[in-house]
């Protein structure tokens, strides 16, 4: 809209005279639709009226600019309703910049730590740092998040007070338009009362399982003596009445009477080793050891019940097997619950086959048989304590053989391991370090 210039005797034209008018007039009606529609006439549209000019000493060009807020009104909305959402949520909320900064905390982070906005705005998160955490916990955080991967973890950190909290924390990295990371979202929650109770039931649990150990020992150690001295006298009796035919339906009953409690005696012999192990008592005397001397001698030693049940045993032994330092006993008792495992779940006219070798600066042993395998769901948990496998109810044992093994290899810095196939077979592996650790 154009206008004229001021007059010849320099007064103002008309036009030019009324223009402050109207811009109050028109500001006026804005601020009275701004203010007054919403709250009388909801849902009405809403417009913006702006005034401008262009010109040297006064504007010779006047334009009206006409905005329509309406649709600005349910964006504007919705931001109140998530900010007052973050700002109301029990987890402390803090966001930084790309350069880790602090720029914006909920009043939950207040109360989580002690620290105000004015206190940490601008800073860094490392003002909680307790230095329960070393340098590579906050480097691979760093990297991590850096990369636009989302950070969950928990950490100790120290409140402004000085205590201590231990925090569950997720970071999340916020992108801009074009895919750059420009921010940090960390979400944070005190944990540290539910960790306080998860360590009293922990230890709750350990005193249990110490009392239940000592329990099983003084047990185990009050019958087995008996026993040894039932197994004895049986023994002797049994020699006495093997020539005399009058008396074999007495040597019957007496071998039946030598064979149970001999099983009880095992038994009781597994309870103890597991309790010696649990109590961390299995000490090992190390010495050099020849592997495939040993192999054979428990073999031999099983051969008895290796015909009982009509197997066939093949060893496969690498003769330049070198020496590995272990406790003899031990290793006896490993090599004994693996080969009688096999012969327990081998059934008649099976094969048992025991191979050695060397394998990365490991000695490795095999043990397989042709039995009913084991099934994959049950294969993660065959060195568990008491452990028993499903269909295995009429099978002699404790559930306590593997687990042994298992703890006496590992106590010698190896590695146990199983193999199997479901109705053709399962070998165990027990791998063993050449040199001490």
């Amino acid at each position: 809209m154009m206008r004229r210039r001021p007059g010849k005797d320099g007064s103002p034209s008309p036009s030019y005279s009324v223009l402050p008018r109207v811009f109050g007039i028109v500001f006026l009606c804005q601020l009275v639709v701004m203010v007054f529609v919403p709250m009388f006439f909801p849902g009405v549209p809403i417009v913006l009226v702006s005034l401008g000019g262009a010109g040297l000493s006064a504007p010779l060009l006047w334009w009206f600019v006409v905005q329509d807020l309406t649709k600005r009104r349910p964006g504007e909305k919705q931001i109140r309703l998530l900010t007052t959402a973050v700002e109301s949520i029990a987890n402390a909320i803090v966001i930084t910049d790309r350069n880790g900064s602090i720029t914006w905390i909920n009043p939950a982070f207040t109360v989580l730590t002690g620290y105000t906005p004015a206190e940490v705005l601008g800073q860094n998160p490392r003002i909680l740092k307790s230095g329960a955490q070393d340098r590579s916990f906050y480097e691979e955080l760093w990297r991590t998040i850096v990369a636009g991967k989302v950070w969950q973890g928990e950490m100790l950190n120290r409140r402004k007070d000085g205590s201590l909290y231990v925090e569950e924390q997720t970071i999340t990295p916020v992108r801009d338009a074009d895919g750059n990371i420009n921010s940090f979202i960390a979400v944070k929650q005190d944990i540290t009362e539910r960790k306080r109770t998860e360590e009293m039931a922990r230890v709750r649990a350990q005193e249990a399982n110490r009392l239940k150990t000592q329990l099983v020992s003084a047990l185990a150690h009050d019958i087995k003596n008996p026993l040894t001295v039932i197994v004895g006298y049986a023994g002797t009796v049994e020699s006495r009445l093997r020539h005399q035919l009058e008396n074999q339906e007495n040597l019957y009953a007496l071998q039946r009477i030598e064979d149970n409690a001999s099983r009880i005696v095992k038994l009781i012999t597994g309870f103890l080793e597991a309790s010696k192990v649990e109590a961390g008592k299995l000490e090992a005397v190390r010495r050099p050891i020849q592997l495939n001397s040993l192999i054979r001698e428990v073999c031999q030693q099983q051969m008895g019940e290796l015909q009982k049940n009509n197997l066939s045993l093949r060893l496969e032994l690498d003769e330049h097997l070198p020496e590995i330092s272990a406790d003899q006993e031990q290793i006896d008792r490993v090599l004994w619950n693996l080969i009688g495992n096999a012969i327990k779940f081998t059934p008649r006219s099976g094969e048992i086959t025991v191979k050695s070798r060397v394998e990365n600066a490991h000695v490795r042993v095999e043990v397989k048989d042709t039995g009913m395998g084991i099934p994959k769901d049950e294969l993660p948990l065959v060195f568990s304590e008491f452990r028993r496998l499903k269909g295995s109810a009429t099978i002699e044992g404790t559930g306590l053989g593997l687990f042994i093994v298992k703890t006496i290899v590992e106590g010698h810095g190896g590695k146990v391991g199983v193999e199997s196939d479901e109705g053709k077979g399962t070998t165990f592996i027990a791998s063993l370090p050449i040199s001490a650790r």
